[in-house]
């Protein structure tokens, strides 16, 4: 509520004008300097807070915090420190004034939100996040909810940014101040409740959000009013998130989740650690692929007769941008290329090209990029698919899909389908219950049938092959597995090589200790290494240089775990038989 004699504070520098929220421990307030800036003021009673509350400097940790934060999805700090108001001692700050409204203010006037709104707002949550998680002292938020993201509506457009960090700890700090009330606890991972913070409790917690924001419900809550067990709220939740995640009805097509978005968010809220997202980098990259997607499938809703696959793909530098993978380019070449380019010679012997080739190994490694690069040395036409893209509200509606993409794929052959994440479109048939993804299943594998005699070839990529219907594996569908393991030495090289031209680097960088120190490291974390670097030298108006290169390197791990790595070398063992020639290897090369 506004103030009708603005209250002058801290010496009259500033006079209170808005009251923005007031509560039991703390009150925000909007202030104005005397030039007329605005200002967000918070004051929180120290009568109300624990000596395990502030930091080293005697100062509430939450502001000590503030003080440090250099990004711009965080409002920026301006001064704290001790004021007293009708004899009453408070801890004070004031930050930059963000004009808009809290998400959970949002939703509580409207109930949901545009999917591509949230999208972009979470987009800028998840940079704060990767910024956050990867400090030299990584910080855990803790407490990411709807009231505590701010929709900025001052450049026109809707844009995150993130607040409240009563709750943020950093990596080995004590957590006895963390703390959460029944409001709060939809959106607090179990690893929060049990008091063990670490970057995927704050993405399971951006998930909640999400789910939250275009369903109009919090997840689980059916299961949790159903659930009449006399337990404490915190076990409640637990014990419902033990139950599958439940979609409500359709409400609105502007806002309801695509299939696509669904998955990212059931990932991100998975009770299965091995399945969810494991870094704030991995979910900002599946975020914004697909936001892409549905920009891409708006204008192309709103363009008549247009098809699913491109014309034929010339640009960029086809194999010449793969370094290793001797073995894969080697098959395609002679197995593919000649053949396509010599179709009369080839039918005379009765050979045709393979149906398809499965490109499978950890996330990170260039699977996608490796079926693009194949595309431009082949310039046919060239159809990228993801699951979401053939899902359909209609029954059957993904079949129809399915058989129109090959249908027009052989009208316009020589031609190549690429299959991103085809786990996801042809799950094992024993493991699902729909009759309806069962049928989807069986329409790709008709149509997969000697589908390379038709001038298509199928391009898979995924990170979980045991996932796939065993018969879409067998000869005459999958005709070839190729394993992509993380990037060897040499492409690591390739890697840093291409990411840094162009940039203003210092003299001195060393590509070969970059690529020795970066083992094990795949190719999305090379890119987040130089992007970071790259920030951080614009930030300071300096050049990148070696130093700043090997403190992100010696600050950031790999996204890929030993139980992971582990995982996906039993997986390769598995289908050894079924590849030819030595371990390819993966990477870039200018």
């Amino acid at each position: 509520m506004g103030v009708a004699n603005p209250e002058p504070i801290l010496e009259g520098r500033y006079s209170i004008w808005i009251n923005l929220r007031s509560g039991s421990r703390s009150e925000s307030y909007r202030i104005k300097d005397p030039e007329g800036r605005n200002y967000f003021f918070k004051m929180v009673d120290s009568r109300k807070t624990k000596p395990m509350e502030y930091g080293r400097s005697g100062e509430l940790r939450e502001f000590e915090l503030m003080r440090t934060l250099d990004h711009t999805a965080f409002p920026k700090y301006f001064e704290s420190g001790l004021i007293t108001r009708k004899q009453v001692e408070y801890s004070y700050i004031v930050c930059e004034y963000v004009s808009g409204e809290s998400l959970g203010r949002r939703l509580w006037r409207d109930e949901t939100i545009d999917k591509l709104d949230l999208i972009q707002c979470c987009l800028d949550v998840l940079d704060a996040l990767i910024y956050l998680h990867n400090l030299p002292i990584p910080v855990y938020h803790n407490a990411i909810e709807p009231d505590n993201i701010i929709l900025d509506l001052s450049a026109g457009s809707i844009r995150g940014r993130l607040c409240g960090l009563r709750y943020a700890t950093q990596s080995g700090q004590d957590t006895e101040t963390l703390s959460y009330n029944e409001n709060r606890l939809y959106y607090v991972s179990n690893q929060v409740l049990e008091r063990s913070p670490c970057p995927e409790s704050d993405l399971f917690s951006l998930g909640a959000v999400m789910y939250r924001s275009l369903t109009g419900m919090e997840p689980w809550s059916q299961d949790l009013l159903q659930d009449e067990a006399d337990l404490p709220p915190n076990f409640k939740i637990i014990k419902a998130r033990q139950k599958p995640l439940h979609m409500p009805e359709r409400i609105d097509d502007s806002t309801w989740p695509s299939q696509g978005l669904m998955k990212i968010i059931k990932r991100a809220l998975s009770n299965d650690s091995r399945l969810r997202f494991h870094t704030a980098h991995e979910f900002y990259n599946a975020l914004q692929d697909e936001k892409s997607r549905i920009v891409t499938n708006y204008g192309n809703a709103n363009t008549a007769n247009s098809g699913m696959l491109s014309t034929p793909k010339t640009d960029g530098g086809g194999f010449s941008q793969v370094a290793g993978m001797q073995a894969l380019k080697d098959l395609l070449i002679n197995e593919v290329l000649i053949i396509l380019n010599d179709l009369e010679g080839a039918k005379r012997y009765g050979i045709s090209i393979p149906n398809g080739v499965l490109l499978y190994g950890p996330p990170g490694c260039g699977k996608t990029f490796i079926a693009e690069r194949f595309a431009e040395e082949a310039h046919y036409n060239y159809s990228f698919i993801r699951s979401s893209d053939l899902a359909s509200i209609y029954i059957h509606g993904s079949q129809q899909k399915i058989g129109a993409l090959f249908n027009e794929a052989r009208q316009k052959k020589p031609s190549i389908i690429c299959f991103d994440e085809l786990d996801a479109l042809v799950q094992n048939r024993n493991d699902i219950n729909n009759a309806s993804m069962a049928g989807e299943v069986n329409e790709f594998l008709s149509q997969l049938n000697n589908c390379g005699k038709d001038g298509i070839l199928v391009i898979g990529t995924t990170n979980r092959p045991d996932l796939i219907d065993p018969a879409i594996l067998r000869k005459g569908r999958i005709d070839k597995m190729i394993y992509v393991p993380p990037p060897d030495f040499e492409a690591r090289m390739g890697l840093f090589k291409i990411m840094l031209e162009n940039k203003p680097i210092e003299e001195g960088i060393d590509i070969e200790q970059l690529a020795q120190i970066t083992e094990g490291r795949v190719c999305s974390d090379i890119d987040f290494i130089v992007s970071e670097a790259a920030r951080s030298a614009y930030h300071n108006k300096d050049k990148i240089s070696m130093r700043l290169l090997q403190d992100i390197i010696t600050r950031t791990g790999s996204s890929l775990t030993k139980e992971q790595t582990d995982f996906y070398e039993n997986i390769h063992k598995n289908y050894e038989g079924m590849i030819s020639g030595k371990k390819p290897k993966v990477g870039f090369t200018l």
